[in-house]
């Protein structure tokens, strides 16, 4: 009853799909079309679009009485998609991370133990026809060099980490890593299928934890961008003369207000008014015993606040 109609697929693997669909097809697309140089963003469009048929395959088949593809086909198939997932996420890492101990084992590794058994599989399943005894004796060695590689892979990480010390590369690589962990488990439902949607809630939940990671450090780069080029146009509109004047006592009472509304720190509203007297960030800094780039960044935090980027149409918005 939970099936979508005339199909045996359950509704949440539909569900997963047009998610996964969406979020290639409406963001990770896109973005690779704005910046083509990122390297990652390649890999995991493809490890998505590999999802998507992933889910849609275990959706659909095997289903004797909806497709006039024999039954052996249907199961090649599904097994197909399963190899080439599993195939394909140490590749992923090789690529995307830059882990290049990986590479032996996400290449020439992966088609030895992986794909090579896999083709055994069909042509001794095609044989004999005896899906669970195939499976049993073909996925053996498949699933040892899958826990191998999650060894590997966890090492690769942990050595790369110790030669950059970059640790929010190695938090970001590390949650990866855990994400596609459930993975593993995969191999035990090739002899006791569970219910469909145990099933494709366990091969994507690790996915979409890691769509989510990668939309939040998409949106982390893109605000570091923004503040690198905001405190650029601070920095800038430092050289700008400002003639001093003098703020009146209502001016200053109505500069409190805005400040106010505006949710400026009382650090912030100082700087504003030793702007207004036509101080440079340098001359500020040494009366305030900061650094200048301090001053550059607190003033990039007034214009994100004020919505401006000029210190006269600050002095406006704030009615000095």
């Amino acid at each position: 009853m939970n099936n979508l109609p005339e199909t045996q697929m359950h509704w949440l693997t539909l569900v997963l799909i047009a998610l996964e669909t969406m979020l290639l097809v409406f963001y990770e697309f896109p973005r690779y079309l704005e910046n083509p140089q990122e390297r990652h963003r390649p890999w995991f469009m493809l490890l998505l679009l590999l999802l998507i048929h992933y889910n849609l395959w275990n959706g659909l088949l095997p289903d004797p009485k909806g497709f006039s593809i024999p039954v052996k086909t249907q199961y090649i198939l599904l097994d197909g998609i399963a190899y080439l997932m599993g195939a394909y996420f140490p590749f992923y890492f090789y690529k995307s991370f830059e882990l290049r101990s990986l590479r032996f084992y996400a290449t020439y590794g992966v088609l030895f133990f992986l794909l090579l058994p896999y083709i055994v599989f069909v042509a001794v399943y095609a044989y004999n026809g005896r899906l669970l005894l195939d499976r049993l004796v073909c996925l053996t060695v498949p699933a040892l060099y899958g826990l191998l590689v999650l060894i590997l892979m966890f090492r690769a990480i942990h050595r790369k980490s110790k030669q950059t010390g970059n640790e929010l590369q190695y938090m970001a690589e590390t949650g990866a890593f855990i994400a596609i962990m459930p993975w593993e488990a995969m191999c035990a439902f090739a002899f006791q299928p569970p219910p469909q949607e145990l099933k494709i809630i366990i091969a994507n939940m690790g996915f979409i934890a890691l769509a989510l990671m990668q939309v939040s450090d998409n949106i982390r780069h893109s605000r570091q961008e923004r503040r690198r080029a905001a405190m650029k146009e601070a920095e800038e509109e430092d050289t700008a003369v400002v003639e001093p004047v003098m703020v009146t006592d209502e001016a200053l009472t109505r500069f409190k207000g805005k400040c106010a509304d505006l949710k400026l720190t009382r650090r912030e509203a100082e700087i504003v008014l030793q702007l207004r007297q036509g101080l440079t960030y340098q001359q500020i800094a040494d009366q305030l015993f900061i650094s200048k780039k301090t001053v550059a960044n607190h003033v990039t935090h007034i214009y994100e606040k004020t919505g401006v980027n000029t210190k006269f149409a600050l002095f406006g918005k704030l009615g000095l």
